[in-house]
């Protein structure tokens, strides 16, 4: 942070823990996660005040404003709150639903399993009949602020499998797009006012009369890449080569970020999120294999994509949508 944006933030601390600056490390993380509604509140309407000149009374007025905001304010608001919610060297902060404080996983790996378990145990609650899933350290693309060489920076986390199946999954969607133009249209009840007060969305799609083509071949992909995903973890996990890649990305808003892939399990178990672009930095490889990897995936999903179209156009029947 610039030196004013330092002294905002200690300003804001400091109206509602003097003594914050005088704990320790832990003090500080433990706090973070445990901050009540009425600090936490009296923090961000300092710093709306001070940052951008936004007064704000109360919560709902809190939430109207953060919602105008725009993604250079936002960044601007996430860095300077970063080291109050984040731990460890890179004030890490995973933008995620966490059941305990982030510092109390060791590394990525007991993160990864926690949240396998869970969700697996919440699938067989739901279901009797659910399939067990192996666990393959999948991390879900989840979401992280940070400091990476003492300059703010977004990220993203994830596997080697999770990051060519997402890849692959973004060059369907424009493929698709070719094969079959469609657009979602406003249906005759959307946004109509319910009893309850609620509103409808009623989007429709239009593909010029394709619609249950397109439906159909959506689906195909969308459980060949849940297949794939697997297969990918599986496999890389059996090879266990214990490396991390660091690459840069574009979200879709022109929002840049950093991308942190982890070859395996193996990677997982050896990073830790209060060290953690130390951690990750120590078993850096080069990125070249990763995308070589993805790009003979993307060869091969153009093949099945292809060949999936062509059996679809020639076999569907409109009479299996009735």
């Amino acid at each position: 942070m610039k030196a004013d944006s330092e002294r905002i933030f200690k300003q804001a601390i400091e109206q509602v823990q003097p003594g914050y600056f005088e704990w320790t490390a832990d003090q500080k993380e433990t706090y973070g996660w445990k901050i009540s509604n009425e600090d936490y509140f009296q923090i961000k309407q300092y710093l709306l005040e001070c940052l951008f000149g936004i007064v704000v009374k109360n919560n709902e007025g809190l939430d109207d404003a953060t919602r105008e905001l725009s993604p250079d304010e936002w960044r601007q608001l996430n860095e300077i709150m970063l080291p109050l919610v984040g731990i460890g060297d890179d004030c890490l902060f995973l933008n995620e639903l966490l059941r305990k404080p982030l510092q109390s996983y060791p590394t990525l790996h007991d993160y990864a399993y926690e949240n396998h378990q869970f969700q697996e145990k919440a699938n067989r609650s739901d279901d009797p009949e659910y399939s067990p899933q192996p666990y393959l350290g999948m991390l879900w693309h989840a979401w992280a602020r940070l400091k990476v060489n003492k300059e703010f920076s977004y990220a993203t986390l994830c596997t080697s499998a999770e990051y060519i199946t997402e890849a692959l999954q973004e060059s369907c969607q424009k493929q698709l797009s070719s094969m079959i133009p469609s657009s979602y249209v406003e249906g005759p009840r959307h946004m109509q006012k319910t009893d309850d007060g609620h509103f409808v969305w009623d989007m429709v799609l239009e593909a010029d009369g394709r619609e249950g083509q397109l439906d159909w071949l959506r689906t195909e992909v969308f459980f060949h890449l849940r297949d794939l995903q697997i297969t990918l973890g599986e496999e890389f996990n059996r090879q266990a080569s214990c490396e991390t890649y660091i690459l840069d990305a574009t979200s879709f808003d022109g929002e840049t970020r950093k991308e942190f892939v982890f070859s395996d399990i193996e990677a997982l178990k050896v990073v830790s999120f209060s060290h953690f672009v130390d951690s990750c930095t120590a078993i850096k490889a080069n990125a070249q294999r990763l995308l070589s990897r993805l790009e003979a995936e993307k060869q091969a999903m153009d093949v099945f994509l292809q060949d999936k179209y062509d059996y679809i156009m020639e076999n569907y029947d409109p009479s299996m949508n009735n």
